[in-house]
Order: C-alpha cells, then structure tokens, then sequence
C-alpha cells in the first residue's frame, strides 16, 4: 500500500528493492525474565543507534546492558556509562583487537585494559563535550568450539572492576545474549511477526504491539 511505502519504505536486496515495504524494528529485552521491555518501529532507512537512544530514558542507572555488535560505539559505550549503566558487547569489526591490546595493559589472562579514541570527525558529528577525548574499557578473548573448530570472540565491557566481575562472569552474562536472540526469533518465526498483513501504518503499529503483548503475557 502506498501509505506503509511512504511510512517505512523498501529494503535493497541482491535483486533491487524488496518487493513488499520493510520497517525497522529495535527491542529492548529483559533478560532475565524474557520479556519485551520496550520497541521502536520506523522507516528501514532508519538507524537503529537513534531507535535506541529513544528508550534510553527507561534504562534505570546500575543496569547491565548485553548488545549487539552493531551498537558497540564510542558514543554509546561513553554516554551509558556516564548514567551508570554497565555494557557488554563483542567487540566492533573496525576495530582491531591485537592493535588494541598493544596500547593497552593485561589484567590477567585472557583480559586487558585498552583504550578506545574517537575519531575527529565523529567528534564533530556528536558535537557532544560531554564525551571524553579516551575510553578505557575491559577487553576479554573468549574461546569456545564450534562443531571441531575452535574460534575466538572478542567482548567489551565497561563493568570495569575484574574482582566485583571477574572474566568467567562477564562470559556467562554475555551467552545470556543467545537466549535474546531465540527470543526475537521466535517473535518472527512462531509469532509470525516476519509478515504482518494489515493494510495501513495505525494498523501495523497495532498488529506489532498486539504480538509482544501477547509474548509477554505468555
């Protein structure tokens, strides 16, 4: 329908654009008791860092957020933990994790104090002066087999204390992560939240929140 174009536009795939309109979904969940905490639904050219800064505001000081690679920014890892707010994220593409350990200092196996800087011209993107010129955060190498071969996952936290969180803690916090993504799954796949079949963007929003209420209450 021409109005959920308008609302949430159309995603590129390897043969043009989609053939149906895509909106973009950003879920907060509560990970220890399975349950959507909050969402934003928008336009698929929308960026799901901004969906996220949205809600925000609902995320009490002391909490640990578990995210997902994409949202392992400087500015987030920097502005959550100026409210007090612990982070625990692979480790971002760009950034190279040997290069980080070489500026940095080992805390104990497996774990290292690195610095992350900013570049200048996201500085003047944020035009934040809140942010600090350097981040120093924990950098922890997790190794884990899968299938016959071993690999190698990188996390950041900023729960920067080793005795308070010690590695094998923040490890098992970090796997917690999977049962989230289960969890979405289920909303698109069980829940059929994939397809939604209403014909206008008032009916969509109403359809989306229709399915999490009724996971929830499940």
């Amino acid at each position: 329908e021409p109005s959920l174009v308008e609302e949430f536009g159309y995603a590129d795939t390897r043969h043009g654009p989609s053939r149906f309109p895509v909106a973009r979904i950003t879920l907060i969940e509560l990970a220890g008791v399975n349950v959507i905490w909050d969402y934003r639904l928008g336009h698929y050219r929308g960026d799901e860092d901004a969906q996220f800064h949205d809600m925000w505001h609902i995320l009490p000081s002391g909490c640990i957020c578990l995210l997902d690679r994409k949202f392992c920014s400087f500015y987030n890892l920097a502005k959550l933990r100026q409210r007090q707010i612990g982070v625990i994220t692979p480790l971002h593409q760009r950034r190279a994790p040997r290069r980080l350990i070489r500026f940095g200092q080992p805390l104990g196996r497996d774990e290292w104090l690195v610095p992350l800087d900013l570049a200048p011209q996201l500085r003047r993107r944020y035009n934040d002066p809140s942010l600090p010129r350097r981040l120093w955060v924990r950098l922890v190498r997790v190794k884990f087999l899968k299938g016959r071969h071993q690999h190698t996952l990188w996390l950041v936290t900023t729960l920067m204390d080793p005795l308070r969180y010690p590695r094998a803690q923040v490890t098992q916090l970090y796997r917690t992560r999977w049962g989230i993504e289960t969890r979405i799954g289920s909303l698109k796949t069980t829940l059929e939240m994939n397809v939604l079949r209403s014909k206008n963007p008032l009916a969509i929003r109403r359809e989306v929140a229709s399915i999490i209420l009724g996971h929830n209450v499940v």
